[in-house]
């Protein structure tokens, strides 16, 4: 029973982060932007040499497209969770076809993620971004969060 009340409490503290993160209230607008911060970083290989600070891969229809990969590095403590989505009141990228999925062992540090594309998406250029946050287990907000844009064109 702890393990579905842990999940469900995990479930609605991410969604409750990745909105403070933007604003969720019809009232409020969202934010375009995370206020970065140095809690976590993201680079394009775990060497963690070179920041990432977008996503940009152009495909023919129907083609496979090798996963491109995220390395978020956050620091231990005060960082224990790191959530991934996409800004309250933004595009959700599954609808063009973007997705994100952790790799690798849950306490890696850099932590690798790979960013998947289908090519079986109508022909048309995607904009979406991805929203990285990281935070800790007293969930007392966000410690930290980067956007990270992503361009995804089907030829």
């Amino acid at each position: 029973m702890r393990s579905i009340s842990v999940r469900c409490a995990v479930l609605i503290t991410a969604m409750f982060l990745l909105a403070a993160c933007g604003g969720s209230d019809s009232n409020v607008k969202p934010a375009a932007v995370c206020t970065p911060n140095g809690n976590m970083m993201l680079y394009t290989s775990a060497t963690m040499s070179t920041l990432i600070t977008s996503i940009t891969v152009t495909a023919q229809y129907n083609s496979s497209v090798t996963p491109v990969p995220v390395y978020v590095k956050y620091l231990n403590p005060p960082v224990q969770v790191i959530l991934v989505g996409y800004p309250a009141g933004g595009v959700d990228p599954l609808n063009y076809g973007i997705d994100i999925v952790q790799s690798g062992a849950n306490l890696d540090n850099p932590l690798r993620f790979n960013t998947t594309f289908n090519t079986g998406r109508v022909t048309a250029t995607y904009h979406a971004v991805l929203r990285f946050v990281a935070t800790d287990l007293a969930v007392s907000g966000p410690l930290g969060c980067r956007d990270l844009p992503v361009t995804f064109t089907v030829n």
